[in-house]
């Protein structure tokens, strides 16, 4: 454990939460006495043998460190400027730090695509297979980087972000910014479209100009997750 006056980190065992610097300010043959560098606790008594254990083992609870300073870069989702690895890649950041339903709007986004398949020149022709077009047919734009023209559909569709979130994240803040700022881009009404299935695969997370963005790992100083952690 070392002499008193050296520091030591505590956190709980569940993934995510952020370790704290503690002093220690007595030691004897059975107990060792922390307390809270950051104050806020007079500070509490462990068996001196259990921190040692788990020191010199999983370090579950405590590891020794050199001093607060060393425990700057950690909090609940980042660790020195970059996410945790329980919190990367794309299908743990869209569910973690893009909150709200955007999928919400699509009977109103389908409802405006219904027009424009009634203007477009191949409506009157009706579809592909033979018979007209029926009062659910609607327009989907395609995806102009993967030569997929629009097209006049009656399957349900599914609802797309125009500028990808992974784009978002990466190239326009969503890194570096709160959870409510990307809960806003998330459900922006001007930034979703309806899309066909197949269109909505092929694009996935495609930008404009046909790239296809990985979502980085690191994040920016202004960075907060859930509750305003970061």
């Amino acid at each position: 454990m070392g002499r008193t006056g050296r520091h030591g980190g505590t956190q709980g065992s569940e993934a995510g939460e952020k370790w704290e610097a503690f002093e220690v300010v007595a030691i004897d043959a059975k107990t060792v006495t922390l307390r809270p560098v950051l104050g806020g606790s007079s500070g509490y008594s462990e068996s001196l043998n259990g921190v040692i254990s788990d020191i010199n083992s999983a370090m579950e609870r405590y590891k020794r460190i050199t001093g607060p300073a060393e425990l700057e870069g950690q909090g609940v989702y980042v660790e020195a400027g970059m996410l945790k690895p329980d919190f990367r890649g794309s299908a743990n950041i869209r569910a973690k730090f893009y909150e709200g339903d955007y999928a919400a709007n699509i009977e109103k986004l389908r409802n405006d695509a219904k027009p424009k398949a009634l203007a477009h020149p191949s409506f009157s022709a009706g579809k592909p297979v033979g018979g007209p077009w029926g009062s659910d047919a609607w327009l989907c734009p395609g995806f102009a980087p993967n030569n997929r023209p629009a097209h006049i559909v009656e399957k349900a569709g599914q609802v797309d972000h125009k500028m990808s979130v992974a784009e978002h994240w990466n190239d326009h803040g969503g890194n570096n910014t709160s959870q409510e700022k990307r809960r806003e881009f998330n459900t922006d009404p001007n930034n979703l479209q309806i899309l066909c299935e197949q269109c909505n695969q092929s694009k996935g997370s495609m930008g404009s100009d046909g790239t296809r963005a990985t979502f980085k790992d690191s994040v920016g100083d202004n960075f907060t997750g859930p509750d305003g952690n970061r």
